[in-house]
């Protein structure tokens, strides 16, 4: 992690300081949550972190910390980001579920197929800003 004050860079990824703020939230910039030795997160970490705050019900006999997201190989359109969410348990992963992030509205929607009908889920949108500059731009047919 750097010392207090310094920052540190990969590539085109955000650059950000030990004691950031996050000017949405006015706290700590999520990013200082993440572990390594530069405090970056990727697109992928920031999704499954902004996932893990979300009220997502898991299935009986799990955690939410049992499911992983990532961006879905389906065409969407350039203000949202689609996700499958995988349920995974020892060296196995199975799809149970669809996730779609508006990124103009910041509604979360469970899409999954065993739902009568999409429901919003509510999650800590201090990860937003970090999904914005670490997943975009995303064109269209990107995910």
């Amino acid at each position: 992690m750097p010392k207090k004050g310094d920052a540190s860079a990969a590539g085109d990824s955000v650059i950000v300081t030990h004691d950031q703020m996050d000017s949405s939230s006015n706290g700590p910039d999520v990013t200082e949550r993440q572990s390594g030795s530069s405090g970056l997160v990727t697109c992928d970490q920031a999704l499954n972190q902004m996932f893990q705050t979300s009220n997502f019900q898991p299935d009986s006999g799990t955690r939410l910390s049992d499911y992983r997201v990532h961006i879905s190989d389906e065409p969407g359109d350039s203000t949202s980001i689609a996700m499958n969410i995988y349920y995974m348990h020892n060296d196995d992963s199975a799809s149970i579920g669809i996730l779609n992030l508006d990124l103009q509205t910041r509604k979360l929607l469970d899409l999954s197929p065993q739902l009568d009908a999409p429901a919003t889920l509510t999650y800590d949108s201090s990860w937003l800003k970090i999904i914005r500059n670490q997943c975009g731009p995303l064109p269209l047919g990107a995910f």
